[in-house]
Parts: C-alpha cells; structure tokens; sequence
C-alpha cells in the first residue's frame, strides 16, 4: 500500500535526467523532496513503474452512483435506508455518505403520532371548509413560528 502519491511525469524526468548526469539517489531524493527507496524502484525498472495491479475488491457502484447517493442524502434528506430502497441498491449507502465530510448526519427529531382526537378535529377541519371558495383568498398561510 502506497504511503505517497506516486510520482508524476515531470518527476520522473527529472529522475531520469538527473540519473543520467551522474547524481547519487539521495541527492535525487533530497532534490524532489521524495523518499531514497522511491527514487531506486523507479530507476531499476522505470518501464514498468506504475503498472502494478491494485489490490482490493472492486467496488460494486460507479463514480456517477456514488454522486446521486450523496445528491439525495443533502438534497432531499433522505435516510441511507431510504435510499437504498429509492434506487434499488444491493449495497448499504451509509458507507458513501460517511466517506464525504461535508456531509453531517443529524438524527431527526421523533415526531408525536396523531392521535385519534388530533385525526377527527382535522377531518372536522377539512369537512367545514371544503366547500369555501373565495374567503381564501384573505387567509395567510405561514410555517413561520415565533419562538419564546
């Protein structure tokens, strides 16, 4: 497993060059700000640097996925079970969402159940005024709360 990002294209011609003009590794090294060992791997087989097979399991969703996981997590503040089910997925999202940072997961608040006396004064409610047409216009519908 690969402590550092591995070395870029103008890096590696630096190395090469260098090596070419007779600089020691660790002068190489101390150069590029890069380790001793990095600089002699690349030199004993510079052809087939980078090339090696990553190991590991390969992950079951793409890139694209992955953004609307995270997309519907923000956006529409859906739970990771919740969308699990929105997109038929066979894997667990919430391992996608911990990964961003800028996500913050907040448990949502519980809300009270109805009661049976809470459902029969909103059907009483929606009964009195469902044949009210023009009086609406002069009620002011708000979500507004003043706090005390």
């Amino acid at each position: 497993m690969p402590c550092a990002s591995s070395l870029s294209d103008y890096e590696q011609g630096i190395i090469m060059g260098m090596h070419e003009n007779g600089y020691k590794i660790a002068e190489i090294a101390t150069r590029l700000n890069r380790h001793r060992n990095c600089v002699s791997r690349f030199l004993k087989n510079s052809a087939e640097y980078g090339t090696a097979p990553r190991s590991g399991r390969k992950t079951k969703i793409d890139n694209r996925c992955e953004r609307r996981i995270r997309r519907l997590a923000v956006g529409d503040s859906m739970s990771s079970g919740e969308i699990r089910a929105h997109m038929a997925l066979q894997i667990t999202s919430s391992r996608i969402i911990h990964k961003n940072h800028f996500i913050k997961h907040n448990a949502m608040m519980p809300k009270p159940k109805l009661l049976e006396r809470h459902i029969k004064v909103r059907l009483e409610f929606a009964n009195k005024y469902q044949y009210m047409t023009d009086e609406w216009h002069n009620v002011v519908f708000s979500d507004k709360k003043n706090l005390i």
